[in-house]
């Protein structure tokens, strides 16, 4: 809040709120989907920020451009909607590219790994052990 001159209750006003808008900017965000579909839908569901289309994808609520979704990672893990989430995640910051971020997880990162860990060359490989000093 910041204070405006004068005094008494109307002598404030949100910091960043114009007061010729209708409504404040909005920021949604849902993370830890860990592929539960029914999660997923469940957050979009309850979001003030976005919706699903008539075709079931990703859509702001408003039209206001100053309105801002942020996933916050953890869309991979055992649930069998993993790939259903991530396509839509990615569509949606495709067509908002700036209005939309999305955040990698632990998770997320560690299924990265896992095609490098199964590339063939590297499964016959010998890893080194790594050295560590000893301790004084």
């Amino acid at each position: 809040l910041d204070a405006k001159k004068g005094s008494g209750p109307k002598a404030w006003r949100h910091v960043g709120f114009h007061e010729r808008d209708a409504m404040p900017a909005l920021v949604g965000f849902i993370t830890d989907t860990e592929g539960n579909y029914d999660y997923w839908c469940h957050c979009v569901e309850l979001s003030r920020v976005v919706c699903f289309d008539a075709d079931h994808q990703l859509e702001f609520v408003r039209s206001s451009e100053l309105d801002k979704f942020v996933f916050g990672g953890d869309v991979f893990d055992k649930g069998p909607g993993d790939i259903r989430i991530a396509s839509a995640l990615v569509a949606f910051k495709k067509k908002y590219p700036d209005r939309v971020v999305l955040l990698v997880g632990n998770r997320d990162v560690n299924k990265l790994r896992l095609t490098a860990e199964l590339c063939e060359q590297g499964i016959d490989v010998p890893q080194p052990v790594p050295l560590y000093p000893r301790a004084p």
